[in-house]
């Protein structure tokens, strides 16, 4: 990290959570971000070879097994069934295995949600079909408790060392600890921005977005808990226990909202902005000139890019000049319990995970890779600049949030936002029951 910084108490409380995981590699994940600013050529730093999840038995290095036939269920987030990012998933993983000695692999794409999704085809074959699981997955961070917790997915603390977790963003490695155990190695990561056609504008306090006096999109018509909204609450004060948000305190909730009220009232919030409710919805407003500044994650700003180059990032407006953001991820997970298909499987996932194919896919799907190595790769150098700015002083979203709690949260912002006034939305926020 750059330097020391003055955090708000939710964020000092979160990241009480994370040094002990952490600490260690801080220091030089800050100078390798460092690099990331600096370089200017093509060239990248080698890809450390990592450590298998278990040391080959001598059964196994002695005698010549038949093939293992490996299979790996993907997320459909991050795997486009058509395209060029099929074809080049299916290219990187035939190179891996052409590179191996009798392993084969079959790839399955799984929804992220609803029925049939990744989680629930885990937990059915399990129940009725255990020999069907497959031995690795890509999983949302948000499956991983629940996969512990059934004991499907295997802890991987003897498989990397720190050191060589040093090698990843922080926020993507306490992505993958439960509890003080690394379960899922980290993959891809996402996290939201502020993207805007010039003139070049402060946006990221809350008192310099008001006095730039641009209109900003945000769809903020969800219940759902808005990462940006939550890193703005905490920003001001707030705190989460345990990692959740489970309750709402006051003095917090007044400048977020008072924030909220005041860009209303100096019309600076595009009124769309209460109709949406994701990114996908809003995106449109932007790519027609109709909006020329707003919300965006990763791959918004790729499409953006791609339609017209003059689109710049910001962080979003926070109560205090350090920006704070809450990342997304998408982690590896082994789910055998036979060494060999271990190794197999953990052979396959840092042939995966190299810096080249990493930033490759990740490129092409719109996602960050979770490391800076891989990032130094992309074809953006100043978006992968920024970007990696903000990875390297992120915080991991919280996988579930206080139902109530974050409900009411964008509630009252809704609210506000809708032209109610923020004592009204504060006495509803904090109201018992």
């Amino acid at each position: 990290m750059a330097g020391a910084r003055n955090e708000p108490d939710g964020v000092a409380t979160v990241n009480k959570l994370m040094w002990r995981r952490i600490m260690p590699v801080l220091l030089l994940i800050g100078a390798l971000t460092t690099v990331v600013r600096a370089q200017t050529t093509d060239q990248a730093p080698p890809t450390p070879t990592l450590s298998p999840v278990m040391a080959p038995s001598p059964e196994s290095s002695a005698t010549v097994n038949p093939a293992i036939q490996l299979r790996i269920w993907w997320v459909d987030t991050l795997a486009p069934i058509e395209g060029e990012s099929s074809s080049l998933r299916a290219g990187q993983l035939r190179a891996i295995t052409e590179s191996l000695t009798g392993v084969e692999v079959e790839v399955r794409i799984k929804l992220a949600d609803g029925p049939g999704s990744l989680r629930e085809s885990l937990l059915a074959a399990d129940a009725v079909a255990p020999s069907a699981l497959p031995e690795m997955a890509l999983i949302p961070r948000r499956d991983l408790p629940f996969l512990i917790s059934v004991g499907l997915a295997q802890p991987l603390d003897n498989a990397i060392s720190n050191a060589e977790l040093e090698r990843f963003y922080p926020a993507g490695v306490v992505s993958g600890d439960v509890n003080g155990r690394l379960y899922g190695l980290p993959y891809a990561l996402d996290l939201q921005h502020l993207a805007y056609q010039p003139p070049t504008t402060n946006f990221t306090t809350f008192e310099s977005s008001l006095s730039a006096g641009r209109s900003l999109l945000l769809p903020l018509a969800g219940t759902a808990l808005n990462p940006t909204v939550l890193a703005q609450y905490l920003s001001s004060g707030g705190i989460l226990t345990d990692g959740l948000l489970t309750e709402l305190d006051e003095v917090p909730l007044r400048t977020l909202l008072s924030y909220y009220a005041q860009a209303v009232a100096d019309g600076l919030i595009d009124p769309r902005s209460s109709q949406y409710t994701t990114l996908t919805e809003s995106l449109p407003a932007l790519l027609d000139g109709s909006a020329t500044a707003g919300l965006v994650n990763t791959a918004g700003y790729l499409t953006l890019r791609s339609e017209q180059l003059g689109w710049v990032t910001s962080s979003t407006p926070m109560a205090s000049p350090a920006p704070i953001a809450l990342v997304e991820s998408w982690l590896w997970v082994i789910l055998t319990t036979d060494p060999l298909r271990q190794d197999a499987a953990w052979s396959v996932m840092t042939g995966l995970m190299s810096d080249e194919r990493l930033a490759a896919y990740t490129a092409m799907v719109g996602v960050l890779p979770a490391t800076p190595a891989a990032l130094l790769r992309w074809p953006d150098r100043r978006y992968a600049t920024f970007a990696g700015e903000l990875l390297t002083q992120a915080l991991p979203a919280p996988t579930e949030t206080g139902e109530l709690a974050a409900t009411r949260l964008m509630n009252a912002v809704r609210q506000v936002v809708n032209g109610g006034s923020v004592e009204e939305a504060i006495a509803a926020a904090l109201a018992d029951g």
